[in-house]
């Protein structure tokens, strides 16, 4: 009976060894696995903005505003709405720099 438990706990032992799983950063880090773990894609989004820029590498953003405020009628209407409604989604997010005050040419 001891050799049998012996045997037991050595192939339980060698098997439990071999079966872990092993993942790298960035696997962990990766767009799908935060988004499978739960995080919005925005948070996602501003993680590799941060990650991006703190690696001094160029990052492709995703245009956060309506494609209509491109024409030029628009694009005054977009510098109005954006003096006075400061929190609005734009482009411009972690790429710009934080006045105290609002200015009709910041963005």
């Amino acid at each position: 009976m001891k050799k049998f438990i012996t045997l037991l706990l050595i192939i339980f032992g060698i098997s439990a060894h071999s079966v872990y799983a092993y993942t790298t950063q960035d696997e962990v880090y990766s767009e799908e696995a935060m988004i499978n773990y739960g995080y919005s894609p925005d948070f996602v989004e501003m993680y590799n903005k941060i990650q991006a820029r703190s690696n001094g590498e160029p990052y492709d953003y995703r245009a956060a505003e309506d494609p209509i405020y491109k024409y030029p009628p628009f694009k005054y209407l977009k510098h109005i709405i954006y003096y006075f409604d400061p929190s609005s989604d734009t482009s411009q997010f972690l790429r710009h720099e934080i006045r105290p005050y609002p200015g009709f040419h910041d963005y």
